[in-house]
């Protein structure tokens, strides 16, 4: 019998791929489909799926996870103290863009033992940026990739970069230019036919949702936070200019969560102060059934992001493959999801450009939050053109049906899951090719020269910290025994919990 091959393995983290999670965040529904996307495109027969995980414990999680999408798949684990069955997958994916911690623990054997693949999602963050400025200077090979959502992301990591070769130079005192890893632009993904309604299913969620024939319903789907996601004025305000101008009954539905109550309250205030003739519905978005009537009964998608933090966008192109046609903001990785007028429409964006000051203070003081705030505050949506907009397709319901219909389309062509993962084993492939080549030619790899078997830093406590103790034991250290129950004395003081150590699962990476 030829035994089972494995393709990948998967660092695992529940809070990476489990949507089950009260706190739905966009990268938890990119990672469960991503998961989808990979179990689906397996040979149970011939191939069977490791899970790379921090803690033996969290195998039962990672288990049901794959068992739901396909009960015959095997699953097999291993842990961070174990590296040695990742060579046989060849590659370790990450659902996040720490590519060093992996790069740390493969540098304890060989550079070569197999490459990592890691994805962006927020790169706003201090911590983010940190894993991309350290791609410079830790044990990342030529032979790993830090796939980049978006182009907007991917200029943003290369400007990370550069600057880190240019504070290189000065530190080192010589033109600094690290071989890095592979920065492709693969853009998420989803299962379209996840989106796919009849007229029927269409009708029906209408009715659930309490929408008559003759609303125009407008539809958000996401986080409802005014200063982590969209700021919600210039949606509010355009949807009671559109309601005034064109007669029509506008309806807006916000199907997602709020964070906690005092957004909630702002939202609501908001809302009751600009858009008094717009009926509102909000509808919990993590439930399943609900969030799906909404896809189905909607008539128009709006989300109009202005955070720092957005770097793709999952729903516009969820919507587009509900075949909704979409209004959204020019802005970041949100401008390369559709072309203006074919799929729907991009409403441009303007940012103050001495932001220094905003830089600094979050420097000084953490505050994520208030950092991604303030810049949002910082940066304007054009409403004029959105009303504009908004006001053909409210008036045009051929017009919404055919931006609806080539949305679907793009959808399908470019953003469905089976079209992503292609891209994804692709990279993978030409990531073991250059990986295997290595290993073939040493010599054309300057970085296997010479290449130390730990970090610095990592060296041994004993290497360390070797001026600490008086003396150290060695294998050819002689004793002397001084008592003669000694055994039984061993016996019994190795007894005693003072000897023994707490039981703890090893340190989880940092994201």
């Amino acid at each position: 019998m030829t035994s089972k091959k494995c393709p990948i393995a998967l660092y695992f983290e529940a809070d990476a791929y489990d949507i089950r999670e009260k706190k739905l965040m966009g990268r938890q529904s990119a990672g469960n489909g991503f998961l989808r996307a990979i179990v689906n495109g397996m040979d149970a027969e011939k191939e069977y799926l490791l899970g790379y995980l921090s803690d033996e414990r969290k195998s039962e999680v990672f288990e049901f996870l794959v068992h739901q999408i396909n009960p015959d798949l095997e699953v097999r684990n291993t842990t961070f103290l174990n590296t040695a069955e990742l060579k046989q997958a060849g590659v370790l994916y990450l659902p996040d863009p720490n590519l060093i911690d992996g790069a740390l623990r493969r540098f304890r054997g060989s550079v070569t033992d197999f490459s990592i693949s890691g994805v962006t999602h927020t790169t706003a963050s201090h911590a983010a940026m940190g894993m991309i400025r350290g791609l410079a200077t830790e044990p990342v090979m030529p032979w790993d990739a830090l796939i980049c959502t978006s182009q907007s992301v991917k200029n943003t990591v290369n400007t990370i970069l550069d600057a880190e070769f240019d504070y290189l130079s000065w530190r080192l005192g010589v033109k600094a230019q690290p071989q890095i890893c592979q920065t492709p632009v693969i853009p998420l993904g989803i299962h379209t036919k996840d989106f796919e309604f009849s007229e029927k299913q269409r009708s029906e969620a209408r009715l659930n949702l309490g929408i008559e024939k003759h609303e125009i319903v407008f539809l958000f789907v996401g986080r409802l936070t005014t200063f982590m996601k969209a700021h919600v004025y210039p949606m509010y305000a355009s949807l009671q200019a559109v309601a005034e101008q064109t007669g029509k009954k506008i309806t807006l539905i916000e199907c997602g969560w709020h964070e906690n109550d005092h957004n909630r309250d702002v939202m609501h205030e908001a809302l009751k102060e600009t858009a008094p003739n717009v009926k509102h519905m909000q509808i919990e978005g993590r439930k399943t059934n609900l969030r799906l009537d909404c896809w189905a009964g909607a008539d128009v998608f709006v989300s109009l992001s202005d955070n720092i933090q957005e770097t793709f966008g999952l729903t516009p192109v969820e919507a587009m493959a509900a075949s909704l046609p979409i209004i959204i903001s020019d802005w970041n990785g949100y401008r390369e999801l559709c072309s203006e007028g074919e799929e729907g429409f991009k409403i441009p964006t303007s940012m103050i450009d001495d932001t220094e000051k905003l830089a600094l203070n979050y420097d000084i003081t953490g505050q994520y939050g208030r950092y991604c705030a303030t810049a949002a505050n910082l940066t304007a949506i054009d409403v004029g053109h959105f009303v504009e907009k908004a006001k053909l397709l409210a008036l045009d319901p051929e017009l919404r049906k055919a931006m609806g219909a080539k949305g679907k389309q793009r959808a399908q062509a470019v953003y469905d899951w089976s079209v992503i993962s292609c891209q994804y084993r692709t990279l993978w492939s030409e990531l073991q090719n250059m990986r295997l080549a290595a290993i073939a030619n040493p010599d054309k790899f300057p970085l296997n020269q010479g290449t130390p078997n730990v970090l610095p830093s990592r060296q041994s406590p004993t290497k360390l910290f070797a001026g600490y103790p008086t003396h150290y034991v060695t294998n050819t250290s002689q004793f002397t025994v001084v008592h003669d129950d000694a055994e039984e004395r061993y016996k019994s003081l190795s007894k005693l919990r003072a000897f023994h150590l707490p039981p703890k699962a090893p340190p989880c990476p940092r994201h």
